[in-house]
């Protein structure tokens, strides 16, 4: 893929080839950094974290079972696995691009994190340099279509990790309005706040020149 020129990939299972974290995956962590390859999953990748039989009691979960028993949404789980596994102390300029989320719930996602980890740890014993919401923040970025609300919640979720996108053709997506909408939308919000969520953070992810003059739309 970087031989043929592309700038990132998305990932859907583990670089194993399973649903889960190896320690053969780090050859391809390390690779894709060495390439400067961005990776860019759609709502997360893997599979699910284990929870034993339906009749399990929660201290036979894993780890990451627990820590996101009450965040079922993505990409919850996935960076619960990378956390718990020591993906990124291993690697701590990985980063990830999550793409069409409903940004939303992103507060209550990294909240009930921290939470569960704290809560069920005395069963897992699993000492983690950062709070699971830290790595979150410093591993990923954050796709918003059309959940403007997310916006207005700045002071819960640090809105420097959004990434807007259109989600052209999706029926959810801003599209044909779409300038309509950013000027609705991200018409009272800070400028520099606003050139990082609309151009800067996704061409910093893809290695893109965000001073670049930006290609004409053809005619349809």
């Amino acid at each position: 893929a970087h031989a043929m020129g592309f700038k990132s990939v998305q990932l859907q299972k583990y670089p194993n080839g399973s649903g889960g974290p190896k320690p053969e995956d780090d050859q391809f962590w390390r690779t894709a950094l060495d390439l400067g390859m961005a990776l860019s999953p759609h709502l997360n990748f893997g599979g699910e974290v284990w929870r034993g039989d339906p009749r399990a009691d929660t201290s036979q979960w894993s780890a990451e079972a627990a820590m996101t028993q009450h965040t079922p949404m993505a990409p919850a789980a996935t960076m619960a696995q990378m956390i718990v596994h020591g993906v990124f102390d291993r690697f701590p300029s990985l980063k990830f691009y999550f793409a069409e989320l409903n940004c939303c719930y992103l507060p209550a996602m990294l909240f009930y994190l921290d939470r569960n980890y704290h809560e069920f740890n005395d069963w897992f014993n699993v000492e983690l340099p950062k709070e699971p919401s830290q790595y979150v923040l410093d591993h990923a970025l954050f796709g918003m279509v059309g959940d403007a609300q997310i916006l207005q919640m700045g002071h819960l979720f640090p809105l420097d990790q959004l990434v807007w996108g259109s989600d052209f053709p999706h029926s959810v997506g801003t599209y044909p309005n779409s300038k309509e909408y950013l000027r609705k939308t991200f018409g009272g919000i800070d400028e520099k706040l606003r050139r990082k969520i609309l151009v800067e953070n996704i061409c910093n992810h893809l290695g893109l020149d965000p001073n670049a003059k930006i290609t004409e739309t053809p005619a349809a």
